[in-house]
């Protein structure tokens, strides 16, 4: 498999995939996807439950075991490489919804660079709705893609994953599969909404966005791809205490992403959703 060092950046968010359609191997990637063994991030296509309910939301996931000093990219802002990227078909009448991606961590490399990635496991979640009125039994989902992975040089991998679950009657309670876990672990990382209660706060002085938590030990900042870009994130995108103050190009552009709040009465941290306005 070809090395290669980390390319300029390419954002491309996991993209949903519409109802039932005609499925090819992407004409861009290798006829066949690598043997297990050698992948450096493995994917595994998962179900949260053992069964999928029509008319309310049920999830899948792709899971990525990360090699150990191995990394895969967030779609957001990176100075270097990009996410992975799938493409789903459906065998009954079943809908994919958007990805919905925990929040990642910051990577500062050599060169002044600065990415967000992830290590070691990271489960990508979509949203899967099935028809109500829908008589089939099971349904096959199939998703082909490729993706990033980095140590210190850069390898492209790819995979055709499928899955097949059963249907089970509409408003029953299906119990969780033994991949439930990684779906928790994924939703400990995703960004909640803005807390109305004043306890964080986000403060515009002409180009410079403070963002203020009250008892917050430490703060982090990633921004999305397409949010106001930042000056010097890898300098100022983090902070000690309980302010985080970033400097933005000028414009009228919204500031998005997610903050990381680490609190000294918490054994973890958490993470917000950012949409702040000049």
């Amino acid at each position: 498999m070809t090395l290669f060092p980390a390319i300029p950046l390419l954002l491309a968010l996991i993209g949903a995939a519409g109802p039932v359609h005609t499925s090819k191997w992407p004409s861009h990637l290798p006829a066949e996807p690598p043997a297990d063994e050698e992948y450096h991030a493995r994917p595994t296509l998962i179900s949260e439950h053992s069964k999928l309910v029509p008319g309310r939301p049920n999830w899948i996931g792709v899971k990525f075991a990360i090699e150990d000093g191995w990394h895969t990219y967030w779609p957001g802002f990176n100075d270097s490489g990009f996410p992975a990227e799938f493409e789903f078909t459906t065998s009954a009448m079943a809908e994919i919804g958007q990805a919905v991606w925990p929040a990642p961590h910051r990577y500062p490399a050599e060169g002044g660079l600065l990415d967000h990635v992830f290590e070691h496991e990271v489960t990508v979640m979509f949203p899967v709705t099935l028809e109500a009125g829908s008589t089939a039994t099971s349904v096959t989902i199939e998703a082909t893609g490729d993706w990033l992975v980095c140590e210190v040089e850069c390898v492209p991998e790819y995979a055709k994953l499928s899955l097949t679950l059963p249907i089970a009657l509409a408003g029953s309670e299906p119990s969780p599969s033994e991949d439930a876990p990684a779906f928790s672990r994924a939703r400990d990382r995703h960004a909640q909404p803005w807390p109305k209660d004043g306890s964080i706060q986000a403060i515009w002085t002409g180009d410079v966005l403070t963002l203020r938590a009250n008892s917050a030990t430490k703060l982090a900042f990633y921004p999305f791809a397409d949010s106001r870009a930042p000056l010097d994130l890898l300098d100022v995108g983090e902070a000690e205490g309980r302010v985080l103050s970033i400097g933005f190009r000028q414009g009228d552009k919204p500031v998005k992403g997610v903050l990381e709040v680490w609190n000294e009465t918490r054994d973890q941290s958490s993470v917000y959703q950012v949409h702040a306005t000049p």
